[in-house]
């Protein structure tokens, strides 16, 4: 399901963020997004300022780029947290 500006009914936004692989043209990237980006398998990731907007937990915008991508883990719902004390292993 498509959503843009608003939250799409199947996302879930709970407060945590997820550890995803973003799997583009050039190859697969790392990145911790907001809980409500990922859905069915892939997410909406801004071309510029992705960990800013991540870390704000901001609402995904049209301009952003839609990518296929790969659960691999989360955090809780504090993103201060070191990632190696938080991630989980699938």
């Amino acid at each position: 399901m498509c959503y843009m500006g608003k939250v799409a009914s199947n996302a879930i936004n709970n407060g945590k963020f997820y550890i995803v692989n973003l799997i583009t043209q050039e190859g697969q990237y790392v990145a911790i997004i907001p809980d409500f980006w990922f859905f069915d398998d892939s997410c909406y990731y801004p071309n510029t300022g992705g960990d800013i907007a991540a870390s704000k937990r901001k609402q995904p915008e049209r301009s952003w780029t839609h990518y296929k991508c790969s659960y691999r883990g989360e955090f809780g719902k504090n993103p201060s947290k070191k990632l190696g004390d938080v991630y989980q292993e699938q």
